[in-house]
Order: structure tokens, then sequence, then C-alpha cells
């Protein structure tokens, strides 16, 4: 039996922290080992605020709070047959 190794699908982008109306900007990229077919990939991303306040005698009290801002998907289209390496 020969085991195949998966696919490694990876996103980068120039800082890990966006403020709101920041424009994102940077590569998903797809690592072959060997030939693949694709027929598309989905990017989804997300925007999310976390707050976390302690006060209170002795830092006793906490609040916690979470909002998703922003969910956007966009599907590619490829149909195309990949090659070994990084797409």
């Amino acid at each position: 039996m020969v085991l195949m190794k998966p696919p490694v699908l990876r996103v980068e982008l120039p800082e890990r922290l966006y403020s709101g109306g920041e424009k994102l900007s940077g590569s998903v990229l797809l690592e072959a080992a060997q030939p693949l077919s694709v027929a598309g990939l989905r990017v989804t991303v997300s925007g999310r605020a976390r707050v976390e306040h302690r006060g209170g005698a002795g830092g006793g009290r906490r609040r916690r709070e979470e909002k998703e801002y922003l969910r956007r998907e966009e599907a590619l289209r490829l149909e195309e047959q990949l090659t070994t390496g990084t797409h």
C-alpha cells in the first residue's frame, strides 16, 4: 500500500490583526506532493471583536463579549489539473 501525502493549503497574510475598514490582502497557497485535480476552492473570511474586562475588588468580576462583524465567502472555479509543487 502506498500512502499519498495530502495537499497542504496555507493562507498567508502580512498582519495577524486588522482593524475595521482596513483592506485585507494576502495569498492562498496549495502545495501538492503529486498531481491533483481541482474543481474549485472556497475562501471564507470572518471578522470578530473580543473584549474581556476584569474589575471589582481584587479583579474578581469578569465580563466578556464577542461580536462577529464580517463574514464573506468567495468560491473560485478552477477546473484544472495541478502539477506537483506550490500554486
